[in-house]
């Protein structure tokens, strides 16, 4: 019989199915060690590779959402930047000289994307502010009214997508002063 009720609280326990799909990092200060434990949690239920993470702790899930903020700036700025020096073909005389500036900056924030941020597990998530992944929850496993809620997203096509842009980029710019400099 005991066997069973410790089998019972095993299935009540996120963090012991590896299995489930969610994982909520509960806000439960016991100790003055309890923001530690949160951030060990995340990074437990990160390294699973979960496919919806609740935190619950309010600082933990702003920490966690502007870290995830930050990688899609540098995502899309080093996009933006790269699509623009590209078109400055296309672009007015006047504008001609913009390719340089914007082609460094696409290279730059994808090299710092790529040495930086691309290792680190949270590059996988993105915020749902929709609300969706934490309509499947169930209610009874939420403690929280307002919890931070991550998706797991497949990031291969957007990596690919800034490497491609700002390696065309570097080779627009390379060959534009390139022929700058044979013709002086």
């Amino acid at each position: 019989r005991r066997m069973n009720d410790e089998v019972r609280d095993d299935e009540d326990a996120p963090s012991e199915q590896p299995d489930e799909e969610f994982v909520v990092v509960k806000e439960i200060y016991d100790s003055d060690e309890s923001q530690h434990r949160f951030a060990e949690e995340l990074e437990n239920a990160l390294e699973d590779s979960r496919s919806v993470i609740i935190i619950e702790p309010y600082q933990l899930g702003e920490e966690t959402a502007r870290w995830i903020q930050f990688g899609n700036f540098l995502h899309k700025t080093a996009v933006l930047a790269g699509a623009c020096c590209l078109a400055s073909p296309l672009l007015t005389n006047k504008l001609s000289g913009i390719y340089l500036p914007c082609g460094v900056l696409s290279v730059s924030c994808a090299l710092f994307y790529s040495l930086s941020w691309a290792s680190d597990p949270c590059c996988k998530y993105q915020v749902d502010y929709d609300g969706n992944a934490l309509a499947r929850v169930p209610a009874h496993r939420l403690g929280s009214g307002s919890p931070l809620v991550l998706v797991r997203r497949n990031d291969v096509h957007r990596k690919r997508l800034h490497s491609v842009i700002a390696l065309a980029s570097a080779v627009y710019c390379g060959w534009q002063i390139y022929c700058w400099l044979k013709s002086c």
